[in-house]
């Protein structure tokens, strides 16, 4: 459950299907409601999560992803989030955390500051590439004086390409259960493992959909180098969950 949203009770307006999501208002204040599993029946009242129309993001689909999973090629073969989402994926991932307030592992910061997810993202990339590079010295050197390696040598090496592959699945785990459950979207296959199926399986796909759905590349540019991957001069039609305003 999304935790920092009041819980309120709400009158169903009709007999509605479990996961159906209307607008309600309470005191003035318009919010989503969310049909509990099971639906509802006419005039019964049900509890949910009060999401405020403001924080759902004007431009981002409810209920469904904007476009489908395999859908990379959309916006052509050069465009900034498949170059992003084929060669450095967590860096895209980072920006997809900036654009909705998540930190770097994939959790919504509700305190009213700002994700920093993104230069996060390029300290965890680097520190990785060091990792390797002192591990390829260290074999290098023992090849070069004819010293066999070790259990050791081949452990360090596989535990530490482990954990950023451990981890990229993670964050993107995460980060996808985080915006199925802020947009509404419900799981279409491996019910209860889908956000880890699809993060484990096809992670690039994975976080390109996001990218793709938190920001409407037919009304913005995209760049690979920024921290929300949206370019300056590009409408707002990006998602910002900070309080300050939007991040383009």
């Amino acid at each position: 459950q999304e935790s920092g949203l009041p819980m309120v009770d709400v009158v169903a307006p009709a007999d509605l299907p479990g996961g159906y999501h209307f607008e309600a208002e309470i005191e003035g204040r318009r919010f989503l409601a969310t049909v509990p599993d099971g639906g509802v029946r006419k005039g019964q009242a049900f509890s949910c999560l009060m999401r405020d129309l403001e924080t759902v993001g004007a431009d981002v689909p409810l209920g469904r992803w904007r476009d489908r999973l395999c859908d990379c090629t959309k916006f052509g073969m050069t465009h900034p989030t498949l170059l992003n989402g084929l060669f450095c994926p967590l860096l895209l991932l980072g920006q997809v955390m900036t654009r909705v307030n998540y930190d770097f592992s994939g959790r919504p910061i509700f305190a009213k500051k700002r994700s920093n997810a993104y230069m996060t993202m390029w300290l965890i990339i680097m520190f990785w590439i060091l990792m390797n590079i002192a591990i390829w010295f260290g074999f290098n050197y023992k090849w070069s004086k004819s010293i066999p390696l070790s259990i050791e040598d081949y452990l360090a090496a596989t535990l530490v390409n482990l954990a950023g592959v451990v981890f990229s699945i993670y964050a993107t785990m995460n980060t996808r259960a985080g915006l199925r459950e802020k947009y509404m979207i419900r799981e279409y296959r491996c019910y209860d493992v889908e956000d880890l199926c699809c993060a484990a399986c096809c992670l690039p796909c994975t976080v390109c959909q996001m990218a793709r759905h938190t920001a409407s590349y037919d009304h913005v540019d995209a760049t690979c180098c920024s921290d929300t991957g949206i370019a300056a001069k590009g409408n707002n039609n990006v998602v910002s969950e900070s309080g300050e305003g939007s991040f383009v």
